[in-house]
């Protein structure tokens, strides 16, 4: 196997840059500091625009630079003049995890009571715990250093709910949080089986497919779900899609949430599916979102004298960077066999 490059170090930082302005606007937006007459915005208002412009926006970057065409001539599809790729089982499915993904980020940083960083510490700090449980399901390997990092992350969670005992976590939130893990968890489980390998032309088809398939499903679930009028939900969604267009800030607030979002799919993606393992990829990939949140909430306070972290928050979120730290820097010191494991 050829030893891994330099890629994933670009993909996170292009993370990271992404993710410091879309948490900033996600909060900003549903806290009303980019609306005409100050007024917050509920979840489900913000995903038409934001989500569609995200779709948008990928699917013209793969277009550009050739990605969808290889991804195209794998399996190829044609409709009229257009190739299109043609998903597999494994990348519907994985895709169908990126739609419930995309959707639970957005909405977990509109919920009153519950700041970036505590969001961030909960979804990211949950992914993380997955990483040596799923090299382990999947026999690649896990090391001591690995629960290691599992026991400092475990405390950082526990912390984090700690500290916000007095700030009542809505039951919608949690509702958020739990689909996000449980879709998480899939997709790293389908993406270790048919992807992380050496040919970046092949992990890039692997991104393309469950992307294809998962924002085509979150374009369509919410466009029917405005359509249908489902409860609160509809109607908010309708508001999303007809409502807002009289106000050009916030459309603009919406649409650059959109550009970021594209962003953090794409390059958050990629740090995940180089081929190292799991235990070394999700780390890095967690970091730059865990500290990309810190950085935001500071620059919000600066700008919009918002709130800064709590000191439990903080603490939390050094916790978790030790745990990247101890998961990470086996993998990037220790020797590897030719095949590309590590040495025992």
């Amino acid at each position: 196997m050829t030893r891994p490059g330099r890629d994933i170090w670009i993909y996170t930082l292009g993370y990271f840059l992404a993710y410091v302005p879309f948490s900033m606007l996600a909060k900003g937006v549903s806290k009303g500091l980019f609306s005409a007459d100050g007024k917050g915005l509920d979840g489900p208002v913000l995903l038409p625009v934001s989500m569609i412009f995200s779709v948008a926006v990928m699917f013209t970057f793969w277009a550009l630079n050739g990605w969808w065409r290889d991804a195209a001539r794998a399996r190829p599809f044609k409709l009229g003049p257009l190739l299109l790729p043609r998903p597999r089982r494994g990348t519907w499915l994985s895709g169908v995890c990126v739609a419930g993904i995309s959707a639970t980020t957005t909405l977990a940083f509109t919920f009153e009571g519950v700041s970036i960083v505590l969001a961030l510490l909960l979804m990211r700090g949950g992914v993380l715990l997955m990483g040596p449980l799923v090299d382990g399901a999947l026999r690649r390997g896990v090391r001591a250093e690995a629960w290691q990092a599992f026991t400092l992350t475990l405390a950082a969670l526990l912390l984090s709910l700690s500290g916000a005992t007095h700030h009542h976590i809505p039951g919608g939130c949690v509702v958020v949080l739990g689909v996000y893990l449980a879709c998480y968890l899939t997709r790293l489980v389908l993406m270790t089986r048919l992807a992380k390998g050496p040919d970046p032309v092949e992990n890039r088809r692997f991104l393309i497919e469950e992307q294809v398939v998962g924002n085509s499903l979150l374009v369509v679930g919410l466009v029917a779900m405005a359509l249908l009028g489902i409860g609160g939900v509809g109607a908010a969604l309708r508001q999303g899609f007809a409502g807002l267009w009289s106000d050009p800030g916030l459309v603009a607030a919406l649409l650059a949430m959109g550009f970021c979002s594209a962003g953090t799919g794409m390059f958050g993606s990629l740090v995940f599916l180089d081929a190292r393992e799991n235990t070394f990829c999700i780390p890095v990939n967690r970091a730059s979102s865990l500290l990309a949140g810190v950085v935001a909430t500071f620059v919000m306070h600066a700008i919009f004298a918002s709130g800064v972290p709590r000191r439990v928050e903080i603490v939390g979120t050094i916790l978790v960077c030790g745990a990247l730290i101890v998961a990470a820097a086996p993998s990037l010191t220790e020797r590897r066999n030719p095949d590309g494991a590590p040495h025992s």
